[in-house]
């Protein structure tokens, strides 16, 4: 492996002690090292009380060192980079990018990233401790990507850089607790098409010109491994998202889907939605949030359908900490915001979760655009005083109220109408009692069974006026006539 002087001073600056008269453009075609003068060799001998490192007329000159060592340690790392390039070479055919990354640091003595197309990290330095690095490292630490706004953050700080070109850039940046460090990004073509990048952080020491020519190594070298391009690393069905948009879709297939993830049809699903919202190239943002989002392992179905990712589960989403944790975590470093439907029961109702979901999104752009989540049943009432949609009002009652109304109408269950009396008499349980001729005792323990079906807190005003709006729409549509076109039974 053909060395530069740079390279050589990179190594050798963390062992000995050295001063350099390198020019910045010194190339890499240096062989090995010699104790006589030879092309492209570097030229190792003593002078007065110093030992010089001549190569092609740039020098290193080294301190508190004899001849003979100084010429066994230039040619060490001759060979150490000869037996690092044949590891690397093992490493990049197997695809254990992570080693590779590692494997750099000696020579980079900086951290190092390694990401393919969609900004899916292949492989980043163990080295450093996420504790003495910035936000954004722990983040894809964490999540296996970067994130749209350190992107975002990098290009509008350096506009005069084109970061599409081949090769090395040098950018800056005011640090904060995001990101601290600069450094060099490297764009890897093949072909004329862009199938990864190498990030080198500014960390430990400055960059120079053998770190450039060190990263243009592993470029050509990564080249045929990685430069047939990656696939997007998204999935989840075309099953699952013709259900959302109201097509028709192949019952074997589904049940299979299904089996897959460990749900039954007749679950209660909910879905949520997640937009670019912002300007720019939504297509792009989308692949990378598609990959953050598929590498945790949330037992969730990932759709995409044009520039928007659908989040399908067969559980309440909203109330799964774990998730809501690592969604405020992408909406604080993406520009994105989420949607949620309510939580309805069987996948025959999906088209009305897909609905729920984008409404959740308009009518949460209005009433609260300092937010990125937006529930849905935040909205409902809003929904259903203003929607000319008979159907999608309906569904967008209180789910745990169309449960009680439904057993009401087949059942003869009394828990719908005593809640309605309940919250109607401003909670009183004598007057709850008075006016359905039903012992006090008997409507407390109505009561208590209709909190732990509902899981709401009856004390919320808003909640109260959601489950009273949804109770009176109910009673005054015609169920009994409508409950085959509109509700399965």
């Amino acid at each position: 492996m053909k060395l530069s002087m740079w390279m050589l001073a990179n190594r050798l600056s963390p062992l000995l002690d050295i001063q350099t008269a390198i020019r910045w453009d010194a190339p890499a075609v240096l062989n090995s090292a010699r104790l006589a003068y030879a092309t492209n060799c570097v030229h190792v001998y003593e002078e007065k009380d110093h030992i010089v490192c001549d190569g092609e007329g740039d020098k290193i000159y080294l301190y508190g060192i004899d001849l003979k060592e100084a010429f066994e340690t230039i040619q060490g790392i001759f060979d150490y980079f000869s037996d690092w390039e044949e590891q690397a070479d093992q490493y990049i055919i197997h695809e254990q990018y992570q080693k590779l990354v590692d494997s750099c640091f000696l020579f980079f003595d900086n951290p190092l990233i390694l990401m393919d197309a969609n900004y899916h990290i292949l492989g980043m330095s163990s080295n450093p401790e996420i504790g003495t690095m910035d936000e954004e490292w722990a983040y894809m630490k964490t999540y296996g990507y970067s994130s749209l706004n350190s992107l975002r953050n990098i290009a509008y700080q350096n506009t005069h850089i084109d970061f599409t070109h081949s090769g090395c850039q040098v950018y800056h940046l005011r640090p904060d607790r995001k990101m601290l460090y600069g450094g060099a990004s490297y764009n890897l073509m093949f072909d004329g098409l862009t199938y990864g990048r190498l990030t080198l952080l500014e960390k430990l020491r400055t960059l120079n010109t053998g770190d450039f020519q060190l990263l243009q190594k592993l470029d050509s070298k990564l080249a045929p491994a990685l430069g047939s391009g990656r696939q997007s690393r998204h999935s989840g069905g075309q099953v699952f998202a013709n259900l959302l948009l109201g097509r028709t879709c192949n019952e074997a297939d589904l049940n299979l889907q299904l089996r897959y993830f460990g749900w039954k049809a007749e679950d209660t699903y909910q879905l949520c939605i997640i937009q670019y919202a912002d300007e720019g190239d939504s297509t792009a943002a989308i692949n990378l949030l598609s990959g953050t989002i598929q590498s945790q392992s949330l037992n969730y179905a990932l759709i995409r359908h044009g520039d928007t990712l659908s989040l399908l589960a067969a559980r309440e989403l909203d109330q799964d900490d774990n998730f809501m944790a690592f969604l405020q975590t992408l909406t604080e470093n993406n520009p994105i915001c989420a949607g949620f439907s309510l939580a309805l029961p069987s996948l025959t109702q999906a088209p009305v979760l897909l609905s729920q979901a984008r409404q959740a999104l308009l009518y949460g752009g209005v009433y609260h655009p300092d937010r990125r989540i937006y529930l849905f049943r935040d909205y409902s009432t809003a929904f259903i005083l203003n929607s000319d949609d008979p159907a999608g009002k309906l569904y967008a009652c209180h789910p745990k109220i169309v449960e009680l109304w439904k057993k009401k109408i087949l059942e003869k269950d009394p828990l719908f109408d005593t809640l309605l009396h309940y919250l109607e008499s401003e909670r009183s349980l004598n007057k709850t009692a008075s006016e359905l001729f039903t012992h006090k005792n008997t409507i407390q323990y109505r009561i208590r069974k209709i909190k732990n079906i509902l899981q709401d807190d009856l004390e919320d005003p808003d909640t109260r006026f959601y489950i009273l709006i949804s109770m009176h729409y109910l009673q005054i549509q015609e169920i009994k006539d409508r409950q085959g076109e509109v509700f399965d039974k």
